[in-house]
């Protein structure tokens, strides 16, 4: 709970009118005060120094007391360990206090729009209890009516039940969504005392007694407990009579002015674990939304029915009025029964869907009014996205990408295509850290993107990853040649080029660069790296080396840039070295080579800190292994004397081979040798 500290109160000065100097005015009132500095009382996610500034404000006197109580817009939070922060001397509240803080606050002109009441029955378990029964009953008793501007109320499962629902009908009248919190330790008994109240504020008859396979998954101890969650429009009154005596059922949440409510689980058991959740929701034909964000309906990627368990599935298809469905995840094999049977969805959500294959656009196509939609996880295919999917105006995906049919051919064009007219919101790769080794951005997706007028993009959205695949941005362009082997050449393809300019011009020009750029060349074998278009022959002085792409790089401004499977050339390296004044971390991810003469050059970026270098082709024994090893250590002499005195710099030699120890050694002994003579050049190897 976020209520104030037990200390004397300051009264004003009597007949004193606020000094002429701004500052001071606005200390002296109040209500300004509360308004230059609003109190962040009740954010759980806020560092504790912010809610004590705001407690510490409203101590000044009564006035500033009631004017910040007036002002605060933050959610009512009812948390023993919470109200502790604010009093005086730390340790906790008792129930009793809490209480009493938040009904003062209430009367001094509190009115939020949410009240989070956390369970806290550790400290005080029946009194914290009945102290928020106590806190139900006196709500309504308020003058001024405090409940009525509360549309939102988070509150534990284990006190929704037959003899709460009223309290709660009571307390707030225009309640527009109810999400219970974590209820995956409640017993069955409480766990059907909470569905019986569940139906009753929903209007239904009774929660029937038993168990279901839906529920089990949704409130199941293997994923921590499940959550729920149900909107429904108004549409009279309940026929339930005994929720009708009591004040509550279906017109518990029929007064209010937008004619749509809601009723929120998350992370908990639904409250509806004991009992056969799936015909309380059935009963209820006009429930619109559901929210299950720990249900997740498993089966095979490659649609393989003996994987697939189809009985949640079954379970949720009759459900036809909702318009709106939020799952954890569902397999692909298994979506299509979803989107066949619920096809007046206007809203669905696989917050954690991730998959090995994208999704096609044609999955959703029986969802024509379909606008909004959130799989922030997995990629969804390009062809024909428009047409299926003509409703969006709110799309969240993991990235873009082209059929398989068509990436596994040489690049030779970009695709062009275009997201539907009306979407005016995009979410790419917002959960890009979650999966960061398989997750890529494809370049020509990005490159051939027509975006419609007016689309913003979510402000986390983000585009740093760029794999070049053999076969599909490598080969000979000369596809006459009979001798030429697509799979074998590396040298890039002069569409991927186009493509890769293009992507990176796109992640520029929109913002998509979040923290660093990652581009790889992924052959099979390590020591086939990357070449220029034209391959060797475009390699070297006076010649397009890749220049091109590394201009792109550079116009992002970046400060990290990690490199994979390329060949660089002195050339590249100027490049580099002119056009990437911002770089600070600098990778050359195993395999990846550039001649030890243009090592030196790499002083010339002035905020560099730290390179990672691929010492795999300096470890052999062999004499030419030797003579580059010594080339090495006297161009990284070099490049630690020639960086502006006094700047940081640290290097890491990295071996891939795994086998061979003698190798492993000659890497350190070229690190040791290094360090004995440039002492204050930071060097490691792995």
């Amino acid at each position: 709970m976020d209520a104030g500290a037990q200390r004397p109160l300051v009264e004003g000065l009597p007949g004193q009118g606020p000094p002429a100097d701004p500052t001071t005015a606005v200390q002296f009132n109040p209500a300004l005060l509360a308004k230059c500095w609003p109190p962040k009382l009740g954010e759980q996610d806020a560092p504790r120094h912010r809610s004590r500034a705001g407690a510490s404000l409203r101590l000044v006197s009564k006035d500033a007391r009631a004017a910040f109580d007036a002002a605060c817009q933050e959610p009512l939070v009812y948390r023993l360990e919470q109200a502790g922060y604010e009093q005086e001397g730390g340790g906790r509240a008792s129930p009793s206090q809490a209480l009493g803080w938040a009904l003062g606050m209430l009367r001094r002109g509190r009115r939020p729009t949410a009240v989070c009441i956390v369970d806290d029955e550790e400290a005080h378990p029946r009194d914290w209890q009945h102290s928020l029964l106590d806190l139900l009953r006196a709500i309504p008793q308020l003058s001024g009516s405090p409940g009525e501007a509360v549309s939102s109320l988070q509150l534990p499962p284990e006190l929704l039940s037959r003899s709460t629902a009223p309290l709660i009908a009571g307390a707030f009248p225009n309640l527009a969504s109810l999400e219970l919190g974590n209820g995956h330790k409640l017993n069955p008994r409480a766990c059907f005392e909470a569905a019986r109240g569940l139906a009753l504020l929903l209007g239904v008859r009774s929660a029937p007694e038993g168990g279901g396979s839906f529920w089990d998954m949704v409130c199941g101890d293997s994923w921590g407990g499940g959550g729920g969650a149900a909107w429904y429009e108004d549409g009279g009154a309940s026929s339930d009579e005994e929720g009708a005596a009591a004040g509550s059922g279906y017109n518990v949440f029929a007064g209010g002015p937008h004619g749509e409510r809601a009723l929120w689980g998350v992370g908990g058991a639904a409250a509806a674990g004991a009992g056969d959740g799936v015909t309380v929701l059935r009963q209820h034909t006009q429930l619109r939304s559901l929210q299950f964000e720990s249900l997740m309906l498993f089966g095979s990627d490659e649609g393989e029915p003996e994987w697939d368990d189809r009985e949640p599935v079954e379970e949720l298809t009759p459900l036809t009025h909702l318009t709106a469905l939020s799952l954890r995840a569902c397999a692909p094999s298994l979506l299509p029964a979803l989107t066949a049977a619920l096809t007046r969805l206007t809203s669905l959500a696989l917050s954690y869907h991730s998959s090995n294959l994208p999704l096609s656009p044609s999955v959703f196509a029986p969802l024509q009014g379909l606008q909004r939609l959130e799989i922030p996880r997995t990629s969804l295919e390009v062809a024909e996205l428009a047409e299926a999917l003509s409703s969006l105006t709110r799309l969240s995906v993991g990235g873009f990408t082209l059929p398989a049919q068509e990436l596994s051919q040489p690049l030779t064009s970009i695709p062009r295509w275009r997201l539907p007219a009306g979407l005016w919101e995009l979410g790419l790769g917002i959960w890009g850290d979650f999966s960061t080794d398989s997750r890529d951005d494809y370049l020509e997706a990005l490159a051939g993107l027509e975006l419609p007028r007016g689309l913003c993009f979510d402000q986390e959205s983000r585009a740093d990853r760029f794999t070049l695949r053999p076969g599909r941005h490598t080969g000979f362009p000369n596809a006459e040649d009979e001798l030429a082997d697509e799979l074998d050449s590396t040298a890039l393809l002069p569409a991927a080029e186009e493509a890769l300019c293009g992507a990176l011009s796109f992640v520029r020009q929109h913002g998509l660069l979040k923290s660093g750029l990652r581009i790889s060349f992924e052959a099979k074998e390590a020591d086939r790296l990357l070449q220029p278009v034209g391959g060797a022959a475009g390699m070297g002085p006076g010649r397009p080396n890749y220049g091109r792409w590394l201009r792109e790089v550079g116009a992002l401004g970046l400060t990290r840039l990690t490199l994979k499977g390329i060949c660089l050339s002195y050339q590249d390296v100027e490049t580099m070295r002119d056009g990437l004044e911002n770089l600070e971390l600098l990778h050359f991810e195993p395999p990846c080579q550039l001649p030890p003469p243009a090592l030196p050059l790499l002083a010339g970026l002035p905020h560099l800190k730290e390179v990672t270098l691929d010492a795999t082709p300096w470890a052999g024994g062999d004499p030419a292994s030797t003579e580059l090893r010594d080339q090495v250590l006297e161009s990284l002499v070099a490049l630690a004397r020639a960086r502006p005195e006094g700047r940081r710099l640290a290097l890491h030699l990295f071996y891939r081979g795994w086998g061979c120890a003698s190798d492993r050694e000659r890497v350190r002994s070229l690190a040791n040798r290094l360090r004995e003579q440039v002492p204050a050049l930071e060097v490691s190897t792995f």
